[in-house]
C-alpha cells in the first residue's frame, strides 16, 4: 500500500461509522497537512488538479478517489462533502474498494448523503468482501444495531472477528464488547478481556479503560486496582473521559493505591472540563461527600451541568436536593419532576423513585398503577428496592389484580438482591414465605420456574454517567 492510500485509509474511513471533519476556523489542521503530504508524494500538486479532474471524469477510479478526498478534506478545492460523495460514488461504481467504504460509511451517518441503511449495507458488503477492515467493522455494526437488515449477533461477531484479524482496533473494541455484554451468547469476560488487551496494547484508550474496568470489577479476572489504575492512567493521560472519572474514583475512595481525594478531585474536574457529562456527575459526588462548606452547593451545580449535558444519574441527584430540601427549599413536585425526567431515561433509581412518590402521593395524587409501572420497569434491571416494592404491590392487589405467583417471584429476587441491607432481605424472604402459603402446588412451580428463568434487562438508554 502507498503512502498516499496509507493516509487516505487512516483519514477518509473513520471506524465504526464516525465521520470527522477539520476544525471550521483552523485553515490547515493537521490532519489536512497530512492529506497535502500525501497528495503530493502521489504526484497531485495544485497546477496538476486539472489532470486529476480530466482523468476523474474520464473515468479514472483512482482519480475519482483522490479528488473526493480533496473535496472532503478542502485541500486545494473548497470544501464539500457534497462533491466528496459524489466522487465517491463515481470510484466505488468503477470497483475502487475504498470508496465503496467510504460510502457505505457515509450513508450510514448521513455525511453528504440522506442517511440510508439499506445502502450502508450495500457499499459495506461489497467492500467488506474484498477485505476492507473498515467496512467489515462498519458491517458488523449494522448487523449488531439492526439497521438495514434484521438485528443478527452472529454476523456481527464474523464481521467483528474479520476486521480484528486485519489490526483494526475499533473492531477489537466492540467485539470484546459483545463478549462483555452476552450479545447472542453468555458473557465471556476472558475473551473481552483478551479482546481489550490487544486494543489496548496498539494504544486505544477505550480499550484501556475497559480493561480498567474489568481489573475493578473482577470480571474473567482477579479483582485487582493496582492494574485497573494503570491502565486508566494510560487512557486518562489520552483525554479518555470514562478513564479520568474511573481513575478520579480510584483515587478518591483509595482504591489500588493510598487516597488522594485532591488528585481524585483532579481528574474528574478534566473530564468535566473536557465536556463529559459523567465527568461533572462524578465531580459533583466528590464535592457532595467532602463535607466541606459550601460544597454541597456547588455540587448541586456540577449535577444541573450534567443534567444539561442528558446525564440521567444527574438528574436524580438534583431530584434528591429537592426531595430532602438540601440547598433548596423542600419542594415534592420538582423532585417528582426530575426523577421524572431520570425515570424517561430507563434510569432504574429514578424509576424506584417515582414508583414511590407515586404509591406515598409525594407531588402527586397516590396512584398505585403509575406505582406499579415504574417499580416493574425498574425491578426488570434488577433495582432490589424496586422488587420488594414491586412484590408487595402484587401481593396486596394495589394497582393490578393480586397475584401470588407475581408476589413470590419478586420477592425472591428481592431477597437475594445484593444492594439491600441484610435486614431487608430477610423481610423478603419473610413475605416471600407468605406468598407461598397462599400459592397451591403448581403454581408454586410456576413461580420457581419463573424465578429460574429470570434475567436482568439491559437499561433501553444506557447512561455510563453513575460514579
Amino acid at each position: 500500500m502507498s503512502v498516499f492510500n496509507t493516509i487516505a485509509l487512516i483519514l477518509c474511513l473513520v471506524p465504526g461509522g464516525r465521520a470527522h471533519s477539520a476544525p471550521a476556523d483552523e485553515p490547515f489542521s493537521e490532519e489536512q497537512r497530512a492529506v497535502q503530504y500525501g497528495l503530493l508524494t502521489a504526484g497531485v500538486t495544485q497546477a496538476g488538479i486539472p489532470a486529476l479532474r480530466a482523468a476523474a471524469e474520464a473515468g479514472d477510479p483512482k482519480a475519482q478517489f483522490k479528488l473526493a478526498i480533496m473535496y472532503y478534506h478542502g485541500v486545494g478545492l473548497a470544501q464539500s462533502y457534497t462533491q466528496a460523495m459524489r466522487w465517491y460514488k463515481k470510484a466505488a461504481v468503477g470497483g475502487n474498494t475504498m470508496a465503496q467504504s467510504v460510502l457505505g460509511m457515509a450513508y450510514q451517518t448521513g455525511l453528504g448523503l440522506d442517511k440510508d441503511y439499506g445502502q450502508a449495507m450495500r457499499w459495506d458488503q461489497r467492500a467488506a468482501a474484498q477485505g476492507v477492515d473498515n467496512a467489515q467493522c462498519n458491517l458488523g455494526l449494522l448487523y449488531q444495531q439492526g439497521l438495514g437488515t434484521p438485528r443478527s449477533y452472529p454476523q456481527a461477531l464474523r464481521w467483528f472477528r474479520l476486521a480484528a484479524g486485519r489490526g483494526n482496533v475499533e473492531a477489537m473494541g466492540n467485539l470484546a464488547r459483545m463478549y462483555q455484554f452476552g450479545e447472542g451468547m453468555p458473557p465471556d469476560f476472558f475473551e473481552a478481556r483478551r479482546w481489550f488487551r490487544k486494543a489496548a496494547d496498539l494504544g486505544d484508550p477505550g480499550a484501556q479503560a475497559s480493561l480498567g474496568y474489568l481489573y475493578a470489577q473482577g470480571l474473567g479476572v482477579e479483582r485487582d486496582y493496582v492494574r485497573a489504575r494503570r491502565w486508566w492512567l494510560e487512557a486518562a493521560k489520552a483525554g479518555d473521559a470514562d478513564a479520568q472519572c474511573d481513575l478520579g474514583l480510584a483515587c478518591f475512595k483509595g482504591q489500588g493505591a493510598p487516597m488522594d481525594r485532591a488528585a481524585g478531585l483532579r481528574w474528574a474536574r478534566q473530564a468535566a472540563d473536557g465536556g463529559s457529562a459523567r465527568g461533572d456527575y462524578v465531580l459533583g459526588r466528590m464535592l457532595e461527600s467532602s463535607g466541606r462548606p459550601g460544597d454541597e452547593a456547588r455540587a448541586l451545580d456540577r449535577f444541573r451541568k450534567a443534567a444539561e449535558r442528558g446525564s440521567a444519574p444527574a438528574r436524580c441527584a438534583i431530584a434528591d436536593f429537592y426531595y430532602r430540601g438540601r440547598c433548596v427549599p423542600q419542594d415534592f413536585r420538582a423532585a417528582l419532576r426530575w426523577n421524572r425526567e431520570a425515570a424517561e431515561q430507563d434510569w432504574a433509581p429514578a424509576e424506584f423513585n417515582v414508583g414511590f412518590m407515586e404509591e406515598e402521593g409525594q407531588g402527586t395524587p397516590p396512584d398505585a398503577a403509575q406505582a406499579l409501572h415504574w417499580l416493574e420497569l425498574a425491578a426488570e434491571q434488577g433495582h432490589g428496592d424496586a422488587q420488594g416494592g414491586l412484590a408487595a404491590l402484587y401481593l396486596n392487589g394495589q394497582g393490578t389484580a393480586r397475584d401470588d405467583v407475581q408476589a413470590y417471584k419478586w420477592f425472591a429476587l428481592a431477597a437475594l438482591s445484593p444492594g439491600l441491607p441484610a435486614a431487608d432481605r430477610q423481610k423478603a424472604v419473610r413475605l416471600r414465605d407468605l406468598a407461598a402459603a397462599r400459592l397451591s402446588a403448581d403454581q408454586l412451580a410456576r413461580a420457581q420456574a419463573l424465578l429460574r428463568r429470570w434475567r436482568p434487562r439491559a437499561s433501553r438508554d444506557p447512561d455510563p454517567s453513575d460514579g
